[in-house]
């Protein structure tokens, strides 16, 4: 039969089964409506006599059409009692980008629902209890059949569209049935009044109680193979580049144990094979081996025959390890031919290792970290809002928790506030920790603020001592207080308190504030006394107030001589970003790149939109992988010479903030940047061009932006060309230096080999800044190939 028959047949099959396209695996759905028969499972509801919800043919079978408003009402409680895993799947044929009207929305109101729209804003978007996941440069096509899948398995979760992810996530906890019984379940309509109705054909909508095998989302109508090449060595991982070192097989990586280990060049060259394939595409997959002079001195090639989610391997084991110099991959089919995949050298890099996973888990939780590094030992301490532990670490990498000593209700504000059992461990926020030497016996200080309730701005600021950065602590005294109820005291709030000293002087302040007329910053005597009454001095704002800013942190860089202020804007579980403002003087005033001043409280109300303040971190997502929301609460570490961010950020909107810890580096003109990868341990080291060269992709960090921010594809070509976005242009290196200069904008950036959580694999990123002061990351991609 000839090929093109053939695809046609074995395409029209995948389309007409589409109803039941996850049979094979026995799993049925524990819901499903298909419209191809009047069933109690639904209820179809008109707008009007012009807008009416119909049944019509399709390539389905049957579909129901909507548009104007008319929507289809499901039967009640259809995720009541489900726990775990779990899928949800549907077909839809959207007629117009309609922001945020909805496929589907479960729930029993707009506090409580699950719901997924083909463009929520831009991009497809799935809302869960407040948890997003927005999708990234894949949506749905207009007045065509789409199938978008989402998955659930443990904490992974993912989200299809025609067989591409479009946006994952590693720690989804919601099961299903934490929404509990539900009475407005229904397809096409949103529980939101303001938001539109569906414009189009939905069909196929099922929910499973287990996760679809990746294997077993197809495209509709265009089978394609989207092949991503990994070399890889046993337990050694996936690798972007040959170790100086080589590779290193075995079955736990010590580097303490050196003599144990094997040190080979032995790679697996692996092409993953994604999307729907049909079951008799043969692909060819080739390793080349050369050496130092470039001789070709091995060659490798397996045929096989492959189908969505499986994985080609072949070895190429050279045996002598100091041979092996290049290593290059190809792809052959019979319709495509020879296809290259990818090319790795030996570079020299020194990567870090992975970060293990039990202490990423132990993290899980830091909101508002602050960091400090005991002067005695060098031990590196994380205090947290909630005060529950603390955790502590050698190497900045590798975390425990300590349990904390820290009273339960001080003592000191035991008549001031209302509290209840439950209430009271909460209510201790946004700790500070410094060591004062002058103190022989309690060196150890922490300031941290109890507030009556969230959202009030009758609060305390309280210091503790302590002989020990783990306490116990003293009851404590506080330092400062508001009061919601006092004129003089109202429009500010005692939180996020922070203490600071002036390195000429040695004057020490405390600056705190919190959505309260902004940052403000009193003077301490030598005891932590305050000097004056009043509320202090302003140094940052937004106009009248609005958005923050909060978390305010203050440090000294003697290179660049400014002091730095630090702070947080916007919602805390969702569009945080992490700005910041340089003074050459402590008291201030505070400027962004701009040289604009961050004091905006009486700006006049054409700026009230305007975000001022270097933006640091925000929102974002590498293509398809987790995204990462609500970077902030910062504070900072100069480990001699050695500078880290130390922040929150969440994997959903609204989820738990966990820690991260980031290199942080300065650029030429004095601005922070940071890495886009938490700290493993990276060094500072040479980059070769040949390392450098290829696909990244790449996130413009943004200025006057909240949102969530993607990535785009970055090609720096070996002949010295670069392109981006369709603007061309050239790159070059020196040391770990990257230039890339483009038609409308020119980027300086630093290299850095870091460990890449989301590929599970060491890369390399950079960090940097354009012509304007913004901030730019890149992170070197996968090699792919996409044969249609």
């Amino acid at each position: 039969m000839p090929i093109k028959i053939r695809l046609a047949i074995i395409t029209a099959a995948i389309l007409t089964a589409c109803c039941t396209a996850y049979a094979a695996a026995g799993d049925k759905p524990v819901y499903n409506v298909t419209f191809d028969n009047v069933s109690s499972e639904y209820e179809l509801v008109s707008a009007d006599l012009d807008n009416t919800a119909r049944l019509v043919e399709s390539d389905y079978g049957k579909a129901v059409d909507l548009k104007g408003g008319a929507y289809v009402k499901l039967k009640d409680d259809i995720t009541l009692a489900m726990k775990g895993d779990y899928s949800i799947s549907v077909d839809v044929m959207p007629r117009t980008e309609l922001s945020f009207a909805r496929v589907f929305d479960i729930g029993t109101g707009t506090d409580n629902t699950m719901w997924l729209a083909c463009f929520g804003g831009t991009y497809p978007k799935f809302r869960f209890k407040g948890n997003d996941f927005l999708a990234n440069g894949v949506k749905p096509k207009l007045e065509q059949w789409n199938r978008i899948v989402i998955t659930r398995e443990g904490t992974n979760a993912k989200l299809y569209i025609n067989g591409e992810i479009a946006a994952s996530s590693n720690t989804f906890y919601n099961d299903l049935g934490i929404i509990g019984s539900t009475d407005k379940n229904y397809l096409g309509k949103s529980q939101y009044p303001s938001d539109p109705g569906f414009d189009g054909m939905i069909d196929n909508f099922a929910i499973y109680d287990y996760a679809i095998p990746e294997s077993e989302i197809v495209t509709d109508g265009n089978p394609h193979i989207d092949v991503k090449c990994y070399y890889i060595s046993d337990t050694a991982g996936v690798l972007n580049s040959i170790p100086k070192s080589g590779i290193v097989m075995h079955d736990e990586l010590d580097l303490n144990k050196t003599d144990e280990l094997t040190i080979v060049k032995s790679i697996n060259a692996a092409a993953e094979v994604k999307n729907y394939t049909l079951n008799d595409k043969e692909i060819t997959l080739i390793t080349m081996a050369y050496d130092a002079d470039g001789k070709l001195v091995r060659t490798v090639s397996s045929q096989q025959n492959v189908k969505a989610g499986e994985t080609l391997t072949i070895n190429n084991n050279m045996g002598d390890p100091s041979e092996l110099k290049r290593m290059k991959s190809y792809i052959y089919t019979e319709a495509e031919g020879l296809r290259s995949l990818s090319d790795i050298i030996e570079d020299g890099i020194f990567y870090p290792d992975k970060t293990p996973e039990d202490s990423l888990e132990t993290t899980v939780g830091v909101h508002d970290p602050s960091i400090f590094k005991d002067p005695k030992t060098g031990m590196y301490y994380v205090y947290s809002t909630g005060m529950i532990d603390i955790f502590k670490s050698e190497d900045l990498i590798h975390w425990t928790r300590t349990e904390n000593t820290l009273p339960k209700l001080p003592e000191c504000v035991f008549e001031k506030y209302t509290h209840d059992s439950e209430s009271e461990y909460s209510n201790i926020w946004a700790p500070d920790m410094w060591y004062n030497g002058e103190d022989e016996e309690t060196p150890y200080y922490l300031t941290c603020s109890y507030s009556d309730k969230f959202g009030s701005n009758s609060s305390s600021i309280i210091l503790f001592k302590a002989a020990s950065p783990e306490g116990p602590w003293e009851n404590g005294k506080i330092l400062f207080s508001t009061d919601a109820e006092d004129s003089s005291k109202n429009m500010v709030n005692a939180i996020d308190s922070h203490i600071c000293e002036d390195v000429q002087s040695g004057q020490k302040y405390m600056i705190y504030g919190s959505f309260w007329r902004g940052i403000h910053q009193l003077e301490l005597d030598e005891k932590y006394n305050l000097t004056t009454d009043g509320i202090g001095k302003c140094i940052e704002s937004r106009y009248a107030g609005i958005g923050g800013p909060e978390g305010g942190y203050i440090v000294y860089n003697p290179d660049t001589q400014y002091y730095y202020l630090f702070t947080s804007y916007d919602d805390l579980n969702s569009t945080y970003t992490i700005r910041v403002a340089r003074s050459r003087n402590i008291t201030g005033p505070y400027s962004d790149q701009n040289g604009e001043s961050v004091n905006r409280f009486d700006d006049n109300e054409a700026n009230a939109n305007r975000i001022f303040g270097y933006k640091l971190m925000g929102s974002y997502q590498f293509s398809g992988e987790t995204t990462y929301y609500a970077p902030g609460h910062n504070s900072v570490l100069n480990d001699d010479g050695d500078w880290y961010l130390v922040h929150h950020t969440r994997v959903s909107n609204g989820g738990y903030a966990t820690l991260h810890v980031r290199k942080m580096l300065w650029t030429k003109d004095g601005w922070p940047i940071v890495s886009p990868e938490r700290y493993a341990g990276e060094k500072i080291q040479d980059i070769p061009a040949e390392a450098v060269k290829g696909a990244w992709e790449f996130v413009n960090i943004g200025e006057n932006t909240k949102d969530m921010v993607f990535s785009e594809q970055l090609m720096l070509n070996e002949d010295g060309t670069a392109s981006l976005d369709g603007a061309e242009g050239t790159w070059k290196i020196a040391e770990n230096e990257l230039d890339i200069v483009l038609k409308d904008r020119t980027i300086k950036a630093y290299v850095l080999p870091s460990y890449d959580r989301d590929k599970n694999a060491p890369n390399l990123v950079f960090t940097g800044i354009d012509e304007n002061s913004i901030e730019v990351w890149g992170k070197k991609a996968d090699n792919t190939v996409t044969i249609r």
